[in-house]
């Protein structure tokens, strides 16, 4: 099992029109690729989370903080196993101070922390697709899922959410609005 904390990013504001999958599988051999279940940018992984104490701190936290603008710096390939395309995120001073401020908050209510996520670094990115073994279809999923340059995308981090991973199936458990 695997839970992140997250901003989920709307799909309005990234394709217009078609899912995620089915722009790539309108443009790309997409069997070895699999898009996220909502694109998010995530602040912590982990595999235990004390949910309501959690849940609490995040509501507190939320308060705090309107929508912060995040800005798109590049695309990029964390490579291993299997391959992830990402978008980078410029990180900014409020998003690092948000992301200070949740991993302060969070840390003591969570086990198996995912240390690629610790504040000195993290690097902040929207997780597009993975589980590309080849990287054959990361440059066709990319075409496929920006319409515009990288440079001159932003979105808005507007809400922290809770997410869960059980082997195949994904979900939410709640999301607070910043």
């Amino acid at each position: 099992m695997m839970i992140a904390v997250v901003s989920l990013v709307h799909e309005s504001q990234t394709w217009p029109g078609k899912t995620t999958q089915a722009l790539i599988d309108s443009v790309c051999d997409s069997g070895d690729l699999q898009t996220v279940y909502r694109p998010h940018l995530t602040w912590m992984a982990m595999e235990t989370l004390e949910l309501q104490s959690s849940l609490a701190a995040l509501e507190k936290l939320s308060g705090n903080y309107a929508p912060i603008q995040g800005n798109v710096w590049g695309y990029g390939v964390f490579p291993g196993e299997y391959p992830t395309v990402i978008l980078g995120v410029l990180k900014t001073e409020e998003i690092r101070i948000l992301h200070q401020q949740l991993w302060a908050e969070l840390s003591p209510c969570a086990k198996g922390i995912n240390a690629y996520y610790a504040p000195m670094v993290w690097m902040p990115h929207i997780t597009m697709v993975y589980h590309d073994q080849t990287l054959q279809q990361a440059p066709c999923a990319l075409d496929a899922l920006i319409p515009t340059s990288p440079q001159q995308y932003a979105f808005e981090i507007n809400n922290l959410a809770v997410m869960y991973q059980i082997e195949n199936e994904e979900g939410i458990y709640h999301t607070i609005a910043l």
